[in-house]
């Protein structure tokens, strides 16, 4: 979803269609800036061309950072989930001082690129061919000694990846005449420090007691529409909270084990995660934690989970409800100039994310980062350099990093992670863990720039499940015919991020599909059978799938979304839009709850409402089931409310009234 100004000043002035007023600004300030740039003679259209097409100044390109650009190929398939995290930490680093055990992941990358199949080039790597017996090429063979099966297939599968992507890489930019060529020692250099990077991050984990086959969120960009995805959130953690409440102590056992081990976001995504952070915790908190906890939950209303030691979690789903329903001056404030200003040299976007950096993201890491930086669920917001032109993956773990400033860590992680060009003045460095303390230096922007859903991020994290959450709807928004230069550029860019976001999701469920063949293959080689337990001696020929779902599902706003006008426009925050967002999530999350559960294996929360349902933990609850019934009809009676702004003078009266609040309250950052 493309962002928009909440401001109608210049839209007004250049005559464009309400739909796509407040986001012409961005196309504007693309076009103003590049006729500064060009200095163009004429404004005419040709005048504009030509000058654009061949600037009058020239500017050199800056060297390639090739520590951060090669970190960005293999940090996704290297700092992954394991249930020793400490124990893997020390072996990757043991790998990165080894020559042999690199150049046997180049050889294994070389022979994949050669059209060779996996069984035939895993041999190639000396942990591989231990196990499977014959001969062994040198090298550290540590991922064969990790303390447990599952945490030595999950490194055979993670070295794979990352010896595909240096080799993949290396013939990227150098053209596939390279081809069983050496790879530069500057690239084996940044390779051998990805490594080291990874070491540390999994050396930082607080538990070192994880559990890879714990389902993890990728959350999706898309501004003020996230307030779906956060009351799906919400509607799917009720649930959670209310049948604990009225579970018997066996059934309260398996609920607690029903958890998300981490999430993949950009944009707002990451808004919604950092609760989701919250409620996967369990330390218990400190006087002042407390404190802020009652405070969280008084904002909301009435805490949900009717026990007053799960502060932690009434506080997040608070956190979900509040951060939603805010308007643009409690997020945003203005740079300060004229239109003018975007001619200039100097240009640092339109607006900034003071209100909401100073009055919720700081309080809230200060009051609760001890608490997100202790537990075992990882966040993992998505950042851009526009500079190197690089995706790159913030684990919150580094932000533990001895000498690093926790609080600055997180914050500009999460903002980093919304910024997006023209529209917002964007971040100076974040602090990956990649060059320590001191952070990577460049122009950082929104992540969903390059990954707008990271699916492919959080399929590679997990050896479990993904819930893929979006927060449009996965076809679009029908358009009436398009004839303005503005519109075709903004629907332009919209199909952009759209396809994407399709490949992206597409592409991680075929990953998981073939990380399951690759895990089968590997199994026969190695007799590891944690990941491919059918192909066991003894096992059946075929294991009936209990969650027909797959290894993922994917959630879109629903089609018949009533009105269709109760959808917001980019930078526009409008609680009444949010509200209602948030309630069509908490709608479609009850709607889905036998399939997700279902699919999760959440087991003990469906018995307690259907007896007929298969699980080890059974007994229906009927004041569980009432409640559920209940809380259907209040919320679907909170959606019919919206339904009265299908009425397009009351929705246009509405529209009127916001404009005239905006003008009012919405001000230049100090």
């Amino acid at each position: 979803m493309r962002r928009a100004l909440p401001s109608q000043l210049l839209a007004s002035q250049l005559h464009v269609s309400q739909p796509h007023a407040p986001r012409v600004l961005a196309l504007t300030a693309a076009m103003s800036c590049a006729l500064a740039s060009a200095g163009c003679s004429e404004l005419t259209l040709r005048g504009f061309f030509v000058d654009s097409a061949y600037p009058k100044t020239v500017e050199p390109i800056p060297p390639r950072d090739l520590l951060l650009s090669v970190d960005a190929s293999v940090a996704p398939s290297l700092i992954i989930s394991y249930k020793k995290p400490h124990a893997a930490a020390t072996c990757l680093d043991e790998i990165s001082a080894d020559d042999a055990a690199i150049g046997a992941l180049t050889a294994y990358g070389a022979c994949l690129a050669s059209g060779n199949s996996e069984e035939s080039c895993s041999p190639k790597l000396p942990w591989i061919a231990t196990a499977a017996g014959g001969s062994v090429p040198p090298g550290n063979i540590c991922p064969k000694n990790l303390p447990s099966a599952l945490d030595q297939m999950r490194m055979y599968l993670s070295l794979g990846d990352t010896a595909r992507a240096l080799y993949d890489y290396h013939l990227d930019t150098r053209g596939q005449a390279a081809l069983g060529k050496p790879l530069k020692p500057e690239l084996l250099q940044a390779f051998k420090d990805s490594l080291k990077h990874a070491s540390q991050i999994l050396a930082l984990d607080p538990r070192d007691d994880g559990d890879p086959k714990l389902p993890i969120f990728a959350q999706s960009g898309g501004a003020a529409n996230g307030a779906f995805m956060a009351g799906y959130s919400y509607g799917l953690f009720w649930l959670r909270e209310k049948a604990r409440l009225y579970a018997t102590p066996e059934q309260k056992a398996a609920i607690d084990s029903y958890r998300f081990g981490g999430a993949a976001t950009s944009s707002v995504g990451t808004l919604v995660a950092i609760a989701l952070d919250l409620y996967f915790s369990d330390q218990t908190p400190s006087p002042p934690q407390e404190q802020a906890l009652d405070a969280c939950i008084a904002k909301a209303g009435q805490p949900v989970s009717g026990d007053p030691k799960r502060k932690l979690q009434d506080c997040a789903l608070a956190t979900l409800k509040t951060n939603f329903k805010q308007n643009e001056w409690d997020l945003l404030c203005a740079q300060k100039g004229t239109v003018l200003t975007l001619l200039g040299d100097d240009f640092h976007g339109l607006l900034r994310f003071d209100p909401l950096q100073n009055n919720i993201l700081e309080p809230y890491f200060k009051n609760f980062r001890e608490i997100l930086l202790g537990n075992n669920f990882i966040r993992t917001p998505m950042a851009v350099d526009m500079n190197q032109a690089v995706l790159a993956g913030l684990d919150e773990r580094a932000c533990r990093m001895p000498g690093m400033d926790s609080q600055k860590c997180l914050v500009t992680g999460t903002l980093s992670s919304i910024i997006e060009p023209i529209f917002a003045a964007p971040l100076d460095a974040v602090y990956s863990g990649l060059k320590g303390p001191a952070g990577e230096r460049g122009t950082w922007i929104d992540g969903s720039i390059r990954s707008l859903n990271p699916a492919g991020r959080g399929a590679a994290f997990g050896a479990g499940k993904l819930l893929v959450l979006n927060p449009t709807r996965s076809e679009g928004i029908p358009s009436k015919r398009i004839t303005q230069m503005t519109e075709q550029f903004l629907q332009t860019s919209d199909a952009l991020g759209a396809s994407q976001r399709s490949w992206e999701i597409g592409y991680a469920d075929g990953y998981l599909q073939q990380r399951n063949v690759r895990a089968c293959t590997l199994a026969k080689l190695t007799s590891n059978f944690s990941l491919c337990p059918a192909a066991a001696p003894g096992a059946p020929a075929s294991v009936p799938a209990t969650d027909p779902g797959g290894d993922s599902i994917r959630v879109w706003v629903p089609e018949d979304i009533e009105p269709k006008t109760l959808f917001a426009s980019g930078y526009t925050f409008d609680p009444l839009v949010m509200s209602a967002l948030f309630a069509w999530g908490q709608q479609q999350a009850l709607a889905d709850r036998k399939r997700v559960f279902g699919w999760l294996g959440w087991c003990a929360l469906l018995a307690m409402e259907d007896g007929a349902v298969k699980c080890d933990v059974k007994g229906v609850s009927t004041l569980y089931r009432q409640r559920v019934d209940a809380h259907k009809v209040e919320v679907r009676t909170e959606v019919d409310s919206y339904r009265k702004y299908n009425d397009k003078v009351l929705w246009q009266k509405h529209l009127d009234e916001r404009r005239a609040l905006l003008k009012k309250n919405f001000k230049d950052c100090r």
